[in-house]
């Protein structure tokens, strides 16, 4: 144990400092939590997200690969690496096979005011996604970086089709207290983006707005505008789509029976691969993800999955082969995971007695405190986690939080680990807590060759 922390830890202060030379924009909550690390393995670390945003399923993916707490880890398997971490921070793999094969990005636009400067930049477009980076720079920026301290950049881009995308995933000033930025990407749903493009439209649509969050939540404005990006339809290329309509089952000797892979179709767009599967499992149960789930093509190469957006049943994998198509490709992965729908939810009185144990698909949960803080309006939670191996528990849902934080306790062996949950919540006598995106393992490696005839 001492052996594999050592060697995280020169891990992740290589990290840091080849973040630094390649000047990469590394989240500050990142960056602390690294240095807290460093400075002290044997107590807790504090991480705070808001639920809900995809800024917290970013963090969590990074607060994962950072401090190893395999409770809080996202659907894929490849996520918890230091480098795939520093790969995604880099930039987008399926957006720089697009370069080399000469799709090159919408132009950019940079609108300067009298104390502020707009910039959109990196636009791609096509049928699967939308992506731009966006930042607001000058004094205005400054004046509100020291007046507040923190403030964050959102922007905002209206589709005409009833859709606006927002994005603040990864809003940082990178030390820089004149200048703020933001990273969007949109994911479309199928048809959207042609529905999009049928109205021939001349122009994107970026608003942004610099705002500050009181200790209320409620936010306070401080610029809004907009800048207006030159568009055509004619330089959106669509994506390639095959009918696969492969199935296979797999015999399962623990809890059910056997299960259904159908998978349906292989959408290729310029950037990245979508792997549309549906999953048939009896009466009672969920499905919650492939373990390390690739494509492999017919000269050897692997596509890995895109971990921040393969979630479930619809797949994304990277880079893109859409400028050289193989005959075959295959779907391989090496194993599943699966929940019970009784028994996924808890209640805990807060009159009642501690530790208790709440069974779940076999495994135990030990829920060692809980008990309210008024001065904050937190619901604390320490809970003893089953071997996520086994039985993976990516948090705990309680109807009505908004907000949730967890710490996590070298415990001196791999298993169990003692997480503290911090739930922003209304006091109660009880709370009904649900377990959430749960997920029991199997070790069942699989492939599904994948004919690529249209």
């Amino acid at each position: 144990m001492a052996d594999d922390m050592d060697r995280e830890l020169k891990e992740l202060e290589a990290f840091m400092l080849e973040a630094e030379k390649e000047e990469i924009a590394v989240p500050p909550i990142l960056e602390a939590k690294i240095r807290e690390r460093g400075k002290r393995l044997k107590r807790k670390v504090p991480f705070y997200v808001k639920t809900g945003a995809v800024a917290a399923v970013f963090l969590a993916a990074l607060f994962t690969a950072a401090l190893l707490v395999p409770q809080i880890a996202v659907y894929a398997s490849d996520i918890p690496g230091i480098g795939t971490v520093l790969d995604w921070l880099r930039g987008d793999s399926g957006i720089e096979y697009a370069r080399k094969h000469g799709y090159s990005a919408i132009n950019g636009v940079t609108l300067k005011r009298d104390d502020y400067t707009l910039i959109v930049d990196s636009i791609f477009f096509d049928e699967d996604r939308l992506s731009l980076k966006a930042a607001m720079e000058g004094p205005l920026v400054k004046e509100a970086m020291d007046k507040y301290h923190m403030c964050v950049l959102e922007a905002f881009v209206d589709l005409d089709d009833g859709v606006g995308v927002y994005g603040n995933t990864n809003s940082n000033n990178n030390g820089d207290n004149s200048r703020i930025a933001v990273d969007l990407e949109h994911v479309f749903k199928e048809g959207a983006a042609a529905k999009f493009l049928e109205g021939d439209p001349k122009y994107l649509n970026v608003k942004m707005r610099l705002y500050t969050e009181e200790s209320s939540g409620e936010k306070q404005y401080i610029k809004t505008d907009e800048v207006r990006i030159p568009f055509s339809r004619d330089r959106v290329l669509m994506s390639k789509v095959y009918d696969i309509n492969r199935q296979k089952e797999i015999k399962v000797d623990r809890f059910i029976n056997s299960m259904t892979i159908d998978v349906e179709k292989l959408a290729i767009s310029p950037t990245r691969l979508r792997l549309d599967t549906n999953i048939i499992l009896p009466d009672g149960y969920t499905f919650s993800g492939f373990e390390n789930a690739r494509l492999v093509d017919d000269r050897g190469n692997v596509y890995k999955s895109e971990g921040l957006v393969s979630v479930g049943t619809n797949l994304y994998f990277v880079p893109s082969v859409y400028f050289d198509v193989p005959k075959r490709l295959s779907f391989k992965y090496d194993g599943f995971r699966f929940a019970q729908e009784e028994g996924g939810s808890f209640t805990i009185r807060m009159d009642e007695p501690l530790p208790k144990i709440v069974e779940y698909m076999g495994e135990e949960i030990k829920i060692l405190k809980a008990e309210y803080s008024n001065d904050r309006g937190w619901l604390l939670i320490d809970v003893e986690f089953p071997d996520p191996d086994i039985l993976r528990i990516q948090n705990l849902n309680i109807e009505g939080s908004t907000k949730v934080g967890w710490s996590a306790q070298d415990p001196g062996s791999d298993h169990p680990v003692v997480s503290e949950c911090f739930i922003e919540i209304d006091r109660r006598d009880e709370y009904e807590v649900r377990l959430g995106a749960a997920g029991y393992l199997i070790n069942e490696p699989g492939e599904i060759e994948l004919s690529l005839k249209r």
